[in-house]
């Protein structure tokens, strides 16, 4: 999965969980929101844990890419 659509999914699971925590000042002893609001949380540490990965996968990348790049301005070794 691509880091942009991990950070919509963040975004959407946010606005969710946003709009669930309105729900629970207005009912404070709904135990159902209570146990949407956890899922929710949930999904967003699985979130957060797959953009981890992409974003080391990303940094380690780009320093390879970095390597390489620095690596073309040197005369070549026989």
């Amino acid at each position: 999965m691509d880091l942009q659509s991990l950070q919509y999914q963040m975004w959407l699971a946010v606005k969710r969980h946003q709009a669930l925590i309105g729900r629970r000042q207005e009912e404070p002893h709904n135990l159902a929101v209570q146990k949407e609001i956890l899922d929710v949380l949930y999904q967003l540490i699985s979130i957060n844990e797959s953009q981890k990965l992409v974003v080391a996968r990303l940094r380690e990348e780009r320093q390879q890419h970095q390597q390489v790049k620095a690596g073309e301005g040197e005369w070549p070794t026989q």
